[in-house]
């Protein structure tokens, strides 16, 4: 009998810290602007990148959804806390904060068994001021834990209510991650889920200005993201994040 050629199968482990240490491509969202908005109290925008309806999850098994500073309207400038970081001016607010996304959108696309979009959804979201009785009854028809299905969001007590809320396809008709600068129209309440149809959605002059970009990044056997390009001048390639700007 001749000698077997061969190749030795890797094991289960060897196979997961291989995949592991590939390369990968994640994407940088740096939302800018909200323009022709005046909010009527303290403001956020809420964040989600789903592949139709559903919330994708990250490297680590995290859904992909965040949400901006809270911004308060610098009549009633509130705690000088870091949730007040920026001032709202006009009817135009500043944000220009970044987020890093450790989830590799073109393989999700160029995997995908039965094709499907993915979105980048956006809420814009204010402080409810309604009573306890308007809230329990409103809570009542949005049950449900993922932050597309509630109607309130919650931050260290403090309920916000769907305002407006806005979308972008993430791909292009050649199944290809879309980079860029670009701006999103502001659609009035209810909110609605994937896939839309432009002409019975009710339309607001708002505009959300933000930017897509890719960060290349390799997540290790510990959980940890390591950036192969820096986010900043502060930050060397390859430097270990924990947390702050990553979801």
């Amino acid at each position: 009998m001749g000698n077997c050629t061969c190749e030795k199968k890797p094991t289960e482990l060897e196979a997961e810290v291989k995949f592991s240490n590939k390369e990968k491509r994640g994407v940088v969202i740096t939302i800018h602007s909200v323009l022709n908005y005046t909010s009527k109290s303290s403001f956020r925008l809420g964040c989600y990148i789903t592949e139709e309806s559903v919330i994708i999850l990250d490297s680590k098994g995290i859904k992909c959804a965040f949400y901006t500073p809270v911004y308060q309207d610098t009549r009633d400038p509130g705690p000088a806390d870091s949730l007040y970081p920026r001032e709202l001016a006009g009817n135009e607010i500043f944000f220009d904060f970044e987020r890093f996304v450790n989830q590799d959108l073109q393989y999700i696309l160029d995997n995908q068994g039965f094709k499907r979009n993915l979105y980048l959804i956006f809420q814009t979201l204010e402080l409810s001021e309604m009573n306890s009785t308007e809230r329990e009854s409103e809570l009542g028809h949005n049950e449900g834990s993922s932050p597309l299905s509630a109607r309130y969001k919650t931050l260290a007590n403090k309920e916000f209510k769907i305002t407006g809320w806005a979308f972008f396809q993430l791909n292009n008709l050649k199944r290809d991650v879309q980079y860029g600068k670009f701006s999103a129209k502001v659609y009035r309440p209810p909110f609605l889920k994937p896939p839309y149809d432009e002409e019975k959605l009710v339309a607001t002059n708002a505009q959300i200005e933000f930017s897509i970009s890719s960060r290349k990044y390799r997540l290790d056997t510990e959980g940890e993201v390591s950036l192969m390009a820096s986010l900043d001048r502060n930050k060397s390639p390859g430097e270990r994040l924990h947390g702050v700007s990553i979801i």
